[in-house]
């Protein structure tokens, strides 16, 4: 008898825990349940070194403040990292591909970075920008223009570049760069005149130009040539942040729906635009390689008012 008692009672505990465990785990989960989500993480490399490039580099930091404030109500708080140790597009490409160091990079078709294990925004952030092309030149050599007309005609100008992508478009139009692999070199064969050209994008040219003429006095500005090729820059984000992907494309896009897109574009480069007087300017347009027809210039280039450079998307 005693032992019949002593079962149902053990029984009884056993079951009054059991129901306390239970409790408790409904408990905790809906507290789980209302616990906020860690904030959304971004990390790109950025070099304090290279803001003197230009406000390119300002731009694009509040470009993507901006993607992640206008997403908040989707996807909630955020944090931005920086990586500040600068990096070869090589190692870039890598870091950004494990995800881990770097998740968001920014780079044009047919570069190292469009070549990483990344998912491309494919709006372009620069409005093609990097696609139209000014020359630094000697002001003791200017450039003869007369006859330049198409690609084929810019043969006698030889035109200085760094080792950087743009040779692809040079060469996919049968002309010949003159390629150097230091940047500071390039001013100092145009200070001697060994080339006639760098060709800069329009976004850049006039801060590298402010930076460079104290030591190269001979290089000034051009102001009559334009060289465009089809060059859109988009952003890259890591294949194991694909949540990351798809908020940056949502604010993007609703960021060019509201016309805070191009508010930001103009209030950064707008001034700069405006004064490289690029509608009095003699367009030259190079057939892109990394378009699907491959041919970007059977229809003449039109520069519009308040977007001198053509929309990606």
């Amino acid at each position: 008898m005693c032992r019949f008692w002593y079962f149902i009672a053990t029984t009884t505990i056993a079951c009054t825990l059991c129901a306390s465990v239970s409790a408790n785990s409904k408990s905790a989960a809906s507290l789980g349940t209302n616990t906020p989500a860690a904030p959304m993480t971004v990390s790109y490399n950025k070099v304090k070194t290279l803001s003197s490039l230009g406000d390119v580099y300002v731009y694009r930091d509040e470009l993507i403040h901006q993607i992640f404030e206008v997403t908040r109500p989707e996807y909630g708080d955020y944090q931005i990292q920086f990586y500040e140790t600068e990096l070869t597009s090589m190692r870039q490409a890598q870091f950004l591909g494990e995800g881990k160091v770097l998740n968001l990079a920014w780079g044009s078709p047919g570069t190292t970075i469009a070549k990483a294990n990344a998912i491309p925004i494919a709006i372009d952030i620069l409005k093609g920008l990097l696609g139209y092309r000014i020359c630094l030149i000697n002001k003791n050599a200017p450039l003869n223009i007369d006859n330049v007309s198409d690609a084929e005609s810019l043969h006698h100008i030889r035109i200085g570049q760094g080792l950087w992508i743009d040779i692809d478009f040079y060469k996919f139009n049968h002309l010949d760069p003159v390629a150097v692999p230091s940047f500071d070199n390039l001013f100092s064969m145009l200070s001697a005149k060994r080339i006639d050209c760098i060709a800069l994008g329009i976004n850049e040219v006039e801060a590298i130009y402010l930076k460079q003429k104290h030591l190269f006095p001979a290089v000034v500005m051009d102001d009559k040539l334009l060289i465009y090729y089809y060059f859109p820059t988009y952003l890259y984000v890591s294949k194991n942040s694909p949540a990351l992907a798809k908020r940056i494309e949502l604010g993007l896009t609703k960021m060019k729906n509201s016309g805070a897109f191009d508010d930001l574009f103009m209030r950064h480069h707008g001034k700069n635009l405006a004064k490289l007087e690029l509608k009095n300017r003699k367009v030259v347009c190079l057939d892109s390689p990394y378009l699907p027809n491959k041919h970007a210039c059977t229809a003449p280039l039109t520069l519009g008012n308040k977007m001198p450079a053509p929309n990606a998307h």
